[in-house]
């Protein structure tokens, strides 16, 4: 299907790409991760004493907390004490507290609250409190005793030193009791199904001597195995020495009032922190590498200006105002005329009303009384709208059309039934300890998920059966997954107490082949050394800076790449092996302005204040111009060459028309779309100027949203051609059938794998064998093949043979260190022999292919190339003379002085004209920069129309009488049927189900009239080399029908003995004979030169020079589509708006066990954030957080809260943790979120006074989503 609309900044490459290609890495730099956050990592490694089993905060729905402090007992007289925060409601100014404490033998309620009137939740009386949870036994894993139950926490300590649990009816779930004689909490759990189970944790607070540091007094933490986790070891003043399960030291040192102000890490990188002196807000950071950042404040302890990189050439300063009770009312980014500013409004509770971007558009939201957001109106007045229940759930969502989506819950709050706006149903099932047991789909497949006792993954089965294992060690880590045809990878881990504890060391993989792993004293990976069970070794590495930040790589051939960042860490310039040297800019948004080749090419990127895409200019001065509406929708494009096309959408943010103009202004086509309920495309219609038909497209759904259905027309009336294609799956999403206009292609498969393929006339092709998951032998009428692979699962061999046991084609490929081929053996029927060697510069670019003698005999050349710095082909031997080149990488001539070939390019960058033996060939191209038609003295040679997703329906080519046409038909594998002006099929093929576009064909049907006007047909199976390209057709007899021999960039010799023809060439290529082009999707390809003739309609995001063809390596990579990533179908305007029920559920299947959040996207698709257009509201234009994190003052195992005598307990690792934390909101957070090394995230609450506490995670308490902005930040998926 085509893609309705694009966005200018076009998404990153699939194709497969070079290991190492650091000119990519600037290429690719407006979508590298964003820079470290002003306030750094206060560094690795501090575990503290181990982990307390109690509960130390949850939160009741939204806004309103508990929370209760383990007991303690006060020395010297004994005093047992403890704390509770009964209710804590978040209000303007920051939460209030409703506390007790036991002390003196009594209860003290805060004094204030001693009037204070108790009421019951206006919404439906009641207030929910999530499940209790215990912590014990493997460190960062916890149980629900209430194994579904909602419950929540009380103490009950006594004298006999017992802890119960009960539910929130009184019910005792579960009891801790600590056994002095053994120094073990016996920990004893109670289901709400009266099954009970015991644990025994062990109590390893204590002190050590330990001769590595030196100091006495360490306290030191263990997992349930004994295991030693950590060692903290306190000189009793302001030093303190982290000991880590590595045996690395990273030291802490701390102000008088226990902030930390210096980390001294493993490797002996340093971080720096200076305070003010009075209230102790933290002034000055200074990095690793010297890097200050500077905070100022209010006379409230508000954050009102922050410097970053201070006294660098690269500071960037930003400011906050505030309104009477605190609250961020504008966030400005830097200064004068080049300042960004946000501005924010309030409701009475404190809740953003209003947020104005820096170009002026505003988003405006709408809450109940519990804070929870009800309404979203974007700036063109859309509005979508939210449900609840009385838990906080989000159960309905409406968009701005009216499309309703639901979902039901379960008592804790995890979704069980899910419905989109059609009213297609999935569900989810959990089992007892609330991990994901089954998930259902609308078509009522079922996918099943296991587990050991301590929650860990064991097996997944899909729907039709088939079962993946997992195997894990006694620490919980995996140690084997097993395939369900039995293949087995093993995963390795460094053994505690070693420099490689809880690191993984190795991967092996079947074969024997392992992907072993070296790390550096920060836990950072710097070797991965592959071994094959031949004993071939592949070394790569990686350096860091003492910031964390690659600085260098090597890969196994030698390349090298270096890397500098500006004071902001941004990467500002790359030097590969050959010292070329790639560069770029950036803006306050840190989004790339420009880039500059090794040549001196320079593209430049124009933003507004909202980082908005403007424009992008060529080196040569042309520019692409981008508008949007208010919402941020892309509404035009104006190409350098003057024409355009502009972008309209409904409600829903569904594009539902583009009009394409000329350049001179004209309408040149009309697309309308029209699309479900559900946002999804239903069909398209495509009219030129005239209002005649081009194309129409109707679509048919399953229950999954896929299309099962498509009648494609080209034209209209009684010249129109009409085919329709339907397609079948079975219950694991395997195409089992595609039938065009009745004729069926059918797809078996065995435990999941392809086992035989059934063409429409009836013969089958089976693949009987595989090694692991590779096919290593295929059955076809009249001839077999056989695959083989070398020790590192390369393709070493490719055996075709027909029923006589005759050599159609023979391959043996021998690599080098980067991979690459080496040498080649190879041949063919008809005593066709030879080999080929070819050799790479330090860039892994072809430089050499000497074909042997033989070869040579049969038409192949010997091949050298050099190229520029910016992979430009500047010399061929087998092409004498002189490559000349203009600004932008433009090829201007090629060939002998005498006769060369010259070219002249149009304002967007493309070829338009060739002059060449003293004719001149135009080329011409439409709206959407296709090539339209080529003309030479007058005359057209060819003719072509394009579908909206840019894919070449017809072309037409002759003069006169002998003009024809042909139209094209495409499945989602690649070119199906050709079909003549009378709508008769002339030719179809047959393609390997759901490959890549253009990447495995498989057979070349010929559809002729005989005798009688019957029809008939002749298939001619196609045989092909490593890179899926046919050198050889057989007929169902083994005799070979056609022969081919390429050189390396893809210009072909084909044998004159061929009785068909095959015009399929390199990977998603078409070779049309009017142009001696190849037709490459989204371009055109010459393999004269191994360049295309337009530039990369996606820029520089697919490389450097936007003219080259596979990194210059084609032995090596592919261009199935002629650009960085296929047809984007229809998502432009749906992908941030929202995301699919089926993503939700697919997310869900492959999430971590947390119960609660079920993957990264089957809440977060009922998030409302995930349906504002997040550019507008956080991600892209509101910049991150930047300001320093609260007052986080540690004591052991404990972290000051609002008041002095208020303390709870903490996870081992929390404050590590802390330290890594982002915060939820990019305004104004009130808490803050990491991960620790496990995966678990902890949530870390705000107080006014600069203060924060740990309060709860996703192990120890579940009741709480990470937003939107801190999952983008930790590096999650949504």
């Amino acid at each position: 299907m085509p893609t309705a609309s694009q966005r200018p900044a076009a998404a990153p490459s699939r194709r497969s790409l070079p290991w190492l290609l650091p000119l990519l890495l600037l290429a690719l730099s407006p979508l590298l991760p964003l820079p470290a956050q002003a306030q750094p990592a206060l560094g690795a490694g501090h575990a503290g004493v181990g982990s307390n089993p109690w509960v130390a905060e949850v939160e009741l729905g939204v806004g309103l907390q508990l929370s209760a402090s383990a007991p303690s007992v006060r020395q010297p007289n004994g005093e047992y004490r403890e704390t509770h925060i009964d209710l804590r409601v978040n209000a303007l100014g920051g939460p209030i507290d409703i506390a007790r404490s036991w002390s003196q033998g009594r209860w003290w309620l805060n004094p204030a609250w001693a009037p204070l009137n108790f009421e019951l939740d206006p919404l439906d009386g009641s207030v929910p409190a999530p499940p209790t949870q215990l912590g014990f036994g493997i460190v960062g894993r916890t149980h629900d005793p209430s194994s579904g139950a909602q419950s929540k926490l009380h103490n009950a300590w006594g004298a006999g030193r017992v802890g119960s649990l009960t539910d929130c009816l009184g019910t005792v779930s579960g009891s801790v009791q600590f056994l002095a004689s053994s120094r073990q909490f016996k920990v004893v759990i109670t289901s709400s199904r009266g099954q009970s189970k015991t644990f025994y944790y062990p109590a390893v607070y204590g002190s050590a001597l330990d001769k590595g540091i030196g100091v006495s007094g360490a306290s030191y933490a263990q997992d349930a195995q004994g295991h030693l986790l950590g060692q903290t070891h306190w000189d009793g003043r302001f030093t303190e020495k982290y000991r880590g399960p590595r045996g690395l030291i990273t030291t802490h040192r701390y102000t008088y009032d226990w902030q930390p102000s210096e980390i001294i890490h493993a490797d002996g990188a340093r971080e720096a922190f200076e305070y003010e002196s009075q209230r102790g807000l933290i002034e000055k950071y200074t990095d690793a590498l010297g890097i200050q950042t500077h905070w100022k404040y209010d006379s409230r302890g508000l954050l009102i200006e922050q410097t970053e990189a201070a006294g660098t050439s690269e500071a960037r300063k930003t400011t906050w105002q505030y309104d009477q009770w605190g609250q961020v009312t504008r966030q400005t980014l830097g200064e004068g005329q080049e300042a960004i500013t946000w501005q924010y409004s309030y409701d009475a509770d404190g809740n953003a009303t209003q947020i104005t971007d820096p170009v002026g558009d505003a988003w405006r939201l709408s809450y109940d009384l519990a804070g929870q957001v009800t309404a979203v109106t974007n700036p063109l007045g859309h509005t979508t709208r939210f449900e609840y229940d009385s838990q906080g759930n989000l159960t309905r969502r409406t968009s701005p059309s009216g499309h309703s989506s639901s979902t039901v819950y379960n008592s804790l709050g995890q979704p069980t039934q899910l419905k989109d706006e059609l009213g297609r149903q999935s569900s989810i099932t959990y089992n007892h300890q609330g991990q994901i047991s089954s998930v259902t789909n609308a078509l009522g497949h079922t996918a099943r998920y296991t587990y050991n006792a301590f929650g860990n993954p064991t097996s997944e089965t899909t729907p039709s059966g088939l079962s993946t294992t997992f195997e894990h060690d006694q620490h919980g880590r995996v140690i084997a997954y097993v395939d369900p045809w039995g293949n087995r990878v093993q995963f390795e881990h460094g053994n505690y107490g070693s420099e490689q504890a809880e690191l993984l060391t190795a991967i092996v993989l079947p074969g024997g082949l392992r992907q072993e792993y070296q790390y550096d004293q920060r836990g950072r990976q710097t070797v991965a050394t592959t071994r094959a069970s031949d004993g071939q070794t592949l070394r790569q590495t990686t350096t860091y800076d003492a910031a964390g930040r690659i600085v260098g790589l090597s890969s196994a051939g030698g390349q090298s790449a270096s890397g500098q960042y500006d004071a902001l860490g941004r990467l500002i310039q790359v030097t590969d092996s050959l010292g070329n040297v790639t560069r770029a800019t950036y803006n306050l948004l840190d989004q790339t302005t420009s880039i500059t080749d090794a040549s001196g090419n320079t593209t430049q990127y124009r933003y507004d204040k909202a980082g908005q895409l403007l424009e992008e200019i060529r080196p040569e001065g042309a520019s692409t111009r981008y508008q949007y509406d208010a919402a941020g929708q892309l509404s035009a494009i104006a190409y350098p060459d003057g024409a355009s096309i502009q972008y309209h959408y409904d409600p829903d943010g569904n594009p539902i028309r583009e009009t394409r103009r000329s350049a001179a202004g004209a309408p040149e086509q009309t697309i309308t779309y029209q699309y479900d309920a559900s946002g999804d495309i239903t069909g398209y219609t495509q009219q030129n100027a005239s209002g005649q038909t081009i194309s129409s497209a109707r679509y048919q759904l399953d229950a999954l949203g896929r299309v099962s259905e498509e009648t494609i027309t080209y034209g209209q009336g009684a010249q129109a051609i009409s085919r329709t294609l339907k397609r079948q799956w079975d219950a694991d999403f395997n195409t089992t059938a595609l039938d065009i206009n009745g004729q069926s292609q059918r797809y078996q498969y065995q435990q999941g794998r392809p086992s035989s393929i059934q063409t429409p006339q009836g013969q089958t092709i089976r693949i009987s064998a595989y090694d692991w998951h590779y096919p290593t032998t295929i059955e076809y009428p009249g001839a077999t093949r056989t695959q083989s692979y070398d020790s590192l699962w390369r393709p070493s061999g490719i055996s075709v043979s027909n029923s006589a046991g005759h050599t159609l084609l023979d391959i043996r490929n021998s690599f080098n260190q980067e991979s690459s081929i080496s040498d080649q053996q190879i041949q063919q029927a008809g005593g066709i022999q030879g080999s080929i060697h070819y050799q790479y510069d330090r860039l892994d670019r072809l430089t050499q292919a000497q074909p042997s003698q033989s070869l040579k005999d049969l038409g192949l050349p010997d091949e050298h190339y050099s190229y520029d710095a910016s992979h430009n082909r500047t010399a061929s031997a087998h092409q004498g003379g002189a490559w000349r080149y203009e600004s932008g990488n433009r090829l201007g001539s090629w060939g002998q002085p005498d006769n060369p070939t010259r070219y002249q390019y149009n304002a967007s960058g493309h070829i338009a004209s060739a002059e060449h033996n003293g004719a001149t060939r135009h080329y011409h191209y439409d709206a959407s920069q296709r090539l339209s038609h080529i003309t030479q003295n007058g005359q057209t040679i060819a003719r072509y129309q394009y579908d909206p997703a840019g894919r070449r329906i017809s072309k037409t080519t002759g003069q006169g009488a002998q003009q024809t046409t042909t139209w094209y038909l495409y499945s989602d594998e690649g070119l199906v049927e050709e079909i003549n002006a009378a709508g008769q099929t002339t030719k179809s093929y047959g393609w390997q189900a759901d490959s890549g576009w253009g990447t495995a064909p498989l057979w070349q049907t010929e559809h002729n009239s005989g005798a009688q006007g019957q029809a008939q047909t002749q298939t001619h199976w196609l045989h092909t080399d490593h890179l899926e390209r046919p050198l050889v057709a057989s007929d169902s007899s083994g005799a070979a029908t056609w022969q081919a021999l390429a050189e390396s960039f893809g210009q072909t010799w084909v044998n004159s003995t061929s009785r068909t023809e095959v015009n399929i060439r390199l990977p998603g290529q078409y070779w049309d004979a009017e142009s001696g082009r190849h037709y490459n999707q989204q371009r055109y390809y010459d393999p004269q030169t191994g360049r295309y003739m337009q530039s990369d309609p996606l820029g520089l995001y697919d490389g450097i020079n936007t003219y080259g063809y596979a990194y210059q390596n084609p032995l090596s990579y592919s261009d199935p589509t002629g650009e960085a990533v296929p047809a984007i179908v229809w998502s432009y305007a749906r992908c941030v708006a929202k995301c699919k029920v089926s993503d939700a559920l697919r997310a869900a299947i492959q999430s971590e066990c947390d119960p609660r959040t079920l993957g990264d996207c089957a809440l977060e698709c009922l998030n409302p954030l995930r349906w504002l257009k997040i550019d507008k509201l956080g991600v892209n234009k509101i910049p991150r957080y930047q300001g320093p994190k609260p007052k986080y003052h540690v004591n052991q195992a404990h972290v000051r809260l609002r008041r002095a005598n208020d303390k709870t307990p903490l996870p081992a690792d929390a404050e590590d943790v802390y330290k890594r934390a982002v915060p939820g909101d990019p305004v104004n957070p009130k808490h803050w979120y990491g991960l620790n090394n496990k995966g678990d995230v902890y949530r870390f609450s705000s107080g006014n006074d600069g203060t924060a506490h740990f309060s709860g995670s996703n192990n120890i308490s579940p009741g709480f989503r990470v937003p939107p902005y801190a999952r983008d930040r930790l590096g999650l998926k949504r």
